[in-house]
């Protein structure tokens, strides 16, 4: 058990490295609050990396954006997988989701961030 516990302290944080989880909130005009990950070894300058963009469920819908962290893309490089893309996250604080305010979201991104905007998943 404590080989485990030693693994787990010392290698989650070496996958992590390079890896950054950020918070988007009040930043987009008539969009929603998000999270954004960009992987390991990413270059603002290479376009080669896809982007994703989870939508949650229903459960996840409210004003607290750490919601959007308990299953999903963000879940998962939180425990330690490495996502090779472009990570959004929004957060729907209720209602259905509106096409207006993801590609509002989808706009800032593409300003701030290269990705291949060949491959955007949804």
């Amino acid at each position: 058990m404590k080989k485990i516990i030693i693994f787990i302290a010392v290698f989650v944080p070496i996958l992590a490295m390079g890896q950054k989880l950020t918070a988007h909130r009040n930043i987009v005009s008539e969009g929603y609050n998000f999270w954004l990950y960009t992987p390991a070894g990413y270059d603002s300058i290479q376009t080669s990396k896809p982007l994703f963009i989870f939508l949650h469920g229903s459960s996840l819908c409210g004003n607290d954006l750490s919601r959007v962290r308990r299953y999903g893309c963000i879940d998962a490089v939180e425990n330690g997988h490495a996502i090779d893309a472009l990570i959004v996250a929004p957060q729907n604080p209720g209602g259905s989701w509106n096409p207006k305010k993801i590609n509002n979201v989808l706009n800032w991104v593409q300003e701030k961030y290269a990705f291949d905007t060949n491959r955007i998943y949804v």
